[in-house]
């Protein structure tokens, strides 16, 4: 709440990628947010409650901040989540859609978190009673994942190694990856080329996992990657012998989905792909939304369809050359009046209670496929 109010955003927003307004002066526990979560220099004398000069010496021998006298420039940034906090360069791009897979993920007995970057999985997957083993390519974030663990008071086994070559000494029933983003600046693309698609590194990346993953047998993975078209067929191709649900929550300007990929080996084998479209009301993916997505969906008299619970219902109004207009969205996407008529009818009862017309149930059909209706 402090973080929206202070950056004058919605409550959901993340803060972090957002520019403050510049006549708004950092003070207060504003300032303190401004510090450590956004990672700006703030003057010692606007920050409350204030910290005294023991307290400034202390934040400089953690190596937390750097003082001038006046000014505390942070050395490294926090995330608190749920629970945990995440402390990491400042300088270092927090991924956002690490809360996507970090929320998502599956109880587990042991957890292999590769890539795991500062170590927000590790830390939840611990924090929920997993032996965890965290691997990065890159040393000094692997410190930061020890020194997380340590802050967090949780037991994180650590090593640095490319992808799956830093294998833990136990195997683990659930490997994730949460495979680097093909941002804008990566991109190399002629212009007429999609910039997403034309930046290969990413999904290179997700591949190789995927390839490594099916030697090592693993008996549970979960991936979040951009699906190109490449690695939606490697998916297609893993759920040939395992069950896959994809689970698609946004998608890059050019159009490329992200999904949250779940390959269970001891399950029947094939693929399911769903969507979840987020919105306001549902700013990430659960662990509860994804189990409902990727349910079986047999629309049979016994199957229970009700509207996705964390969508968020909005009509919006406004004047179109002196006419009012209307517009009705569900979970960002917008619906019309015969999907508002179905969703009305679904009240929790069975489907062999409704007396849907066929025509009804392929726009069931539909708004399942959109992520508008679940099944229980």
């Amino acid at each position: 709440m402090n973080v929206a109010r202070w950056f004058a955003v919605p409550l959901v927003t993340d803060a972090r990628w957002v520019a403050p307004p510049p006549e708004r002066p950092r003070r207060g526990l504003g300032g303190w947010i401004a510090l450590f979560v956004a990672g700006e220099a703030v003057a010692a004398e606007a920050l409350r409650p204030a910290p005294t000069a023991a307290e400034r010496d202390e934040l400089v021998t953690l190596g937390l901040v750097a003082d001038d006298g006046t000014t505390l420039t942070p050395r490294v940034r926090l995330v608190p989540w749920r629970g945990v906090v995440v402390a990491s360069p400042p300088d270092e791009a927090f991924d956002v859609s690490a809360l996507n897979v970090a929320a998502s993920l599956p109880p587990a007995r042991a957890l292999w978190d590769v890539g795991c970057g500062a170590g927000l999985l590790s830390l939840v997957a611990a924090r929920a009673g997993a032996r965890v083993h965290a691997s990065d390519v890159d040393a000094e974030l692997v410190g930061w994942a020890a020194c997380n663990a340590a802050l967090n008071v949780v037991a994180v086994t650590t090593a640095v190694g490319d992808l799956l070559d830093a294998a833990p000494a136990e195997p683990c029933d659930l490997v994730a990856f949460n495979a680097p983003l093909l941002r804008a600046p990566l991109a190399v693309a002629a212009a007429a080329a999609p910039r997403y698609l034309a930046s290969p590194e990413g999904e290179r990346l997700a591949l190789r996992f995927l390839d490594g993953a099916a030697v090592r047998a693993a008996a549970r993975v979960l991936l979040h990657a951009q699906l190109t078209p490449a690695l939606d067929a490697a998916l297609d191709a893993a759920a040939r012998a395992a069950a896959v649900v994809s689970v698609v929550f946004a998608h890059a300007p050019d159009g490329t989905p992200h999904a949250l990929s779940a390959i269970d080996r001891a399950g029947p084998p094939g693929r399911r792909r769903v969507t979840v479209p987020l919105s306001a009301a549902c700013a990430h993916l659960s662990r509860a939304i994804f189990d409902a997505l990727a349910a079986p969906r047999a629309l049979d008299d016994a199957a229970t369809p009700v509207p996705a619970p964390w969508l968020e219902l909005r009509t919006t109004e406004r004047y179109d050359g002196g006419r009012r207009a209307i517009a009705t969205t569900f979970g960002g996407v917008p619906v019309d009046g015969d999907d508002l008529a179905l969703l009305d009818r679904l009240r929790g009862d069975p489907l062999g209670r409704i007396s849907l017309s066929s025509t009804a149930r392929e726009r069931l059909c539909a708004m399942i496929d959109r992520g508008h209706v679940i099944l229980r």
